[in-house]
């Protein structure tokens, strides 16, 4: 049986409920397949301040297990919550993350379908698309929890936080995480180094001033014993003792030089008559 409730304001400190993921496999983080497809999902997390989360919150959740473990949950019992004053399974305080100290963070998701986000706007409801969400924005959730006692024994009981729709109440500061957990990506391991790398940075020559004086050639002094040389005078122009006196021009052709610029006659082409061209 579930249990239906709405909670009180939170804000989204990862995901996106109108925007989809792969889910993967807790231990393995490898996606988890059905029917040879990866399983979609709508998942996020919440963060209330502590004290409303167990005066609206918690006594739903407890209401939700006690139903399938009605004589107290075992010790593994997955509630969805992280305590944002605690460690994760790493050792890494969870107050270094935004929106983490001082509340308890309730991971909820579902694989049916996109649950909607509304927003009150003068009295009329709107739905919200995912670029008009973002992490770090205030919500209100209705939630629907059922407890889950699963039969196979590598599975772990807990709860099953379905969230139904969201109630956008306002905008807040974007947080932004990343999507890669170095420590899953590279595993802490140590690498012997190639030759040429340091350990430590290298210092470098790059900051070295610069000379900014103008270059000056070094003066030039000849060697002691450079031999003078005279500089030879320029023959004087003689002009050839058998000299030849030029020859007198021919007379000018005074018919040519009066007819200098006129049209010349056309030239006469046998058997064409003058003029026909």
């Amino acid at each position: 049986m579930s249990v239906e409730f709405v909670t009180s304001v939170g804000r989204i400190v990862w995901g996106n409920p109108a925007r989809s993921m792969i889910k993967k496999d807790q231990n393995t983080k490898q996606p988890i397949m059905r029917d040879g497809k990866q399983v979609e999902q709508w998942a996020c997390g919440i963060a209330f301040p502590k004290a409303e989360f167990q005066q609206y919150i918690m006594p739903y959740l407890q209401q939700a297990a006690s139903e399938v473990f009605p004589h107290g949950v075992p010790a593994n019992f997955s509630w969805k919550i992280k305590d944002g004053d605690g460690v994760d399974s790493k050792g890494r305080p969870y107050n270094e993350r935004e929106g983490y100290a001082g509340h308890y963070v309730l991971a909820m998701s579902t694989e049916a379908f996109s649950p909607p986000v509304y927003k009150n706007e003068n009295g009329v409801y709107r739905q919200l698309s995912a670029n008009e969400i973002k992490t770090g924005d205030y919500v209100v959730v209705k939630l629907n929890v059922v407890g889950n006692q699963p039969k196979h024994a590598n599975y772990t009981p807990g709860i099953y936080v379905n969230p139904m729709a969201f109630d956008h109440v306002g905008y807040g500061k974007e947080i932004v995480t990343s999507s890669i957990d170095p420590e899953e990506a590279f595993g802490g391991r140590t690498y012997q180094l190639p030759p040429g790398a340091s350990n430590t940075p290298l210092a470098s020559n790059s900051t070295a001033p610069y000379n900014t004086q103008p270059f000056v050639p070094p003066a030039y002094n000849a060697p002691a014993n450079t031999p003078t040389v005279a500089s030879s005078p320029k023959p004087a122009y003689n002009a050839p003792a058998n000299n030849v006196s030029p020859k007198p021009l021919p007379a000018p052709a005074h018919d040519f030089v009066n007819n200098a610029g006129s049209t010349p006659p056309p030239a006469v082409i046998p058997g064409i008559p003058p003029g026909r061209y």
